[in-house]
């Protein structure tokens, strides 16, 4: 295990919980409210299902965490509990939807972006044109009991949805929501370990082929490493799946015709390099493998080269 793994893997420390504020802008809000109402026409929508609307999984994170901020912005309603619960348009949400007039718009769009509670008070604050990002995330990180991570979210959550809400220094305090923290409540990150299977999730669209090993959880406890890669990769988008099964033993053909995965381009091929160890992952066909043994060559002389200076 190499130095970086041994430092993700370690003791977790211990996450400080950030305020609760939606993880998506009002502006993407407004997008998700209007697909919410086109799938689930006029009535009320169990919560675990509500993600179907977003394509999504239904009771995904990440189906979970719009739905929140969606109540966040005060443009559905709960009723019932656990279970049970339900999502419905409020009023201001069926308001906004049906509205003719730009002025009626203008004034949800106005009260929707100042109802949660944190992005009020930073407007309160900073108003539409705030201070620079270092001055921002360290009031946000030393003072406003932030992660780093959280932080650069909520800035970039605080930007979009006060500018498309039209807000200027002239709109008051008046238009401030009054929910209490837990009617605000963004769900945490899931609960993911090193060893788990998972599916990234961005934007609604799955972006591995196949389900990826979890190897590694960074020390901000909200990023993880995949098997293959180095990026991290927030858990708010990962969904855990179950292992995949292993393919079945497939006869290869004695010849590979112009029309095959590999000239299409749709042969995945990825080898990551970590110390004196490969982490490979392949989706190919007959062609693909010639150009994998290729690839492993080159890495096989260069773990060679580095295992004799090992030695000396």
């Amino acid at each position: 295990m190499s130095d970086s793994q041994a430092a993700m893997v370690a003791a977790k420390p211990k996450r400080d919980r950030s305020p609760s504020f939606p993880f998506i802008s009002l502006r993407t809000a407004i997008i998700r409210l209007g697909a919410f109402e086109e799938y689930f026409k006029r009535h009320p929508a169990p919560a675990k299902k509500a993600g179907l609307a977003w394509g999504m999984k239904g009771d995904s994170s990440q189906a979970g965490q719009t739905l929140a901020a969606l109540k966040s912005f005060g443009l559905v309603d709960y009723q019932g509990s656990g279970q049970e619960l339900q999502a419905t348009l409020s009023e201001a949400g069926r308001t906004y939807l049906r509205a003719q007039q730009d002025s009626v718009k203008h004034e949800i769009l106005a009260r929707a972006a100042l109802h949660p509670k944190v992005i009020a008070k930073y407007w309160q604050h900073w108003g539409a044109d705030r201070p620079q990002d270092p001055i921002c995330l360290d009031e946000l990180v030393l003072k406003g009991a932030f992660n780093p991570a959280a932080a650069e979210l909520f800035l970039k959550v605080y930007d979009d949805t006060i500018a498309y809400s039209g807000l200027e220094k002239s709109d008051t305090v008046s238009l401030i929501g009054q929910l209490d923290d837990e009617e605000n409540e963004v769900p945490q990150s899931p609960q993911i370990k090193v060893g788990d299977y998972v599916q990234w999730v961005s934007n609604g669209v799955e972006q591995f082929t196949s389900p990826r090993k979890v190897v590694g959880i960074f020390p901000d406890g909200t990023h993880v490493q995949v098997f293959g890669s180095n990026t991290g990769i927030p858990m708010t988008e990962l969904n855990v799946v179950d292992a995949p099964a292993p393919a079945p033993l497939k006869v290869p053909a004695s010849k590979v015709d112009t029309g095959s995965a590999w000239g299409q381009g749709e042969n995945e091929l990825n080898v990551l390099q970590k110390g004196n160890r490969l982490q490979i992952t392949a989706d190919v066909d007959l062609e693909g493998i010639g150009e994998l043994k290729e690839i492993l060559g080159h890495y096989e002389a260069i773990l060679k080269r580095l295992a004799a200076r090992k030695s000396k």
